[in-house]
């Protein structure tokens, strides 16, 4: 699986930097130099809503009041498909292949795409990289893709979160596992509690 490309493979116009003075000249060049302010939903789950608060007070060091309105996860998840924030906090389970990633998310006619960025040169670039059997040239075009997204500066990932999963040595699963993406233990008729000795 091809994951994402590394930071020196994007070209030198997509690999932004934490640059408060950047930001706020950026802003003044936008016609915000005396701030700007913006309002949004977010989801009342607090995984959600503290990484936002977090977001919030780095805009805030910009001149960006960023106001958050609290709504429920479900309502909070039909909305944003709808486009209806500025900015989208998104979380999603990061499969090992980011071939996945770039169809559902940045796809023109993508669900995800919460940018709403369309670029034909992208789409005809997914179909490429679908149809490219040699690993070597495939990586390339994955990694051309990405660039695309860098350049237009289009999203920003915020955190990577690993999900742990912890078991007792007395519980037997039945099973090895043996998984790239798990999210929880399966339990079966073989699985059983060990007694200790």
């Amino acid at each position: 699986y091809f994951g994402a490309a590394k930071a020196e493979e994007l070209p030198a116009e997509g690999r932004w930097g934490y640059d408060p003075a950047r930001a706020k000249q950026l802003l003044a060049e936008a016609g915000h130099g005396s701030g700007l302010n913006l309002g949004m939903i977010i989801t009342e789950r607090d995984d959600y809503r503290q990484q936002m608060v977090l977001i919030q007070e780095h805009l805030a060091q910009v001149g960006i009041d960023l106001e958050l309105n609290l709504v429920d996860h479900a309502h909070y998840h039909s909305q944003i498909v709808r486009h209806v924030n500025p900015l989208v906090h998104y979380g999603d389970i990061a499969y090992p292949n980011s071939e996945i990633f770039l169809h559902r998310t940045f796809k023109s006619d993508a669900l995800r795409n919460f940018p709403n960025w369309s670029r034909p040169e992208f789409d005809a670039l997914l179909e490429e990289i679908a149809a490219t059997p040699d690993l070597d040239a495939r990586r390339e075009l994955v990694v051309e893709a990405q660039a695309l997204i860098a350049r237009d500066f289009i999203v920003v990932p915020i955190t990577f979160t690993g999900q742990p999963l912890v078991r007792h040595p007395r519980v037997d699963l039945g099973y090895d596992l043996q998984s790239s993406l798990v999210l929880e233990y399966r339990f079966g008729n073989q699985s059983r509690i060990l007694n200790v000795d």
